[in-house]
């Protein structure tokens, strides 16, 4: 028999995000869909602080935005599961700001050295997350 508190299966429609694969609070470490969420705002808006210009801030925005959405869309593309943390574009974008590197961090991506970011487990959900709460941050 099934436990008690196991749940049905949930049919979504096409535009509702994908389930993350663990929302229970802090269950194994891990954080609930409220508090990634929470964590995401705090961090955005820490870096737009962070920024020496708004138009900065939003372009930072925007290629993290970039970022998740490839790796959201295009699941099996290695290269959009990668990111050269030696690239030039990257640094002047996002590299250099710490409220960035920690988002890319929430969102799953991992340091491999010091010269790669790579997103080695790609959950959908929390990755729709990211970029549904990224865009609230979009001017």
């Amino acid at each position: 028999p099934e436990p008690a508190d196991a749940q049905e299966p949930v049919e979504r429609g096409p535009s509702s995000p994908p389930a993350l694969h663990d929302p229970a609070p802090t269950h194994n470490g891990r954080k609930s869909s409220d508090q990634i969420v929470d964590d995401a705002r705090r961090l955005a808006r820490q870096l737009l602080d962070e920024v020496q210009s708004p138009e900065a801030g939003q372009n930072a925005i925007r290629t993290l935005l970039l970022y998740l959405n490839n790796a959201l869309t295009k699941p099996n593309e290695t290269k959009y599961r990668s990111i050269n943390r030696e690239n030039a574009a990257f640094h002047t974008r996002v590299g250099r700001f710490v409220n960035a590197l920690a988002l890319l961090d929430l969102f799953g991506f991992v340091s491999i050295g010091s010269t790669k970011l790579e997103l080695q487990r790609p959950d959908h959900g929390l990755l729709w997350l990211g970029t549904s709460v990224l865009e609230e941050f979009l001017a």
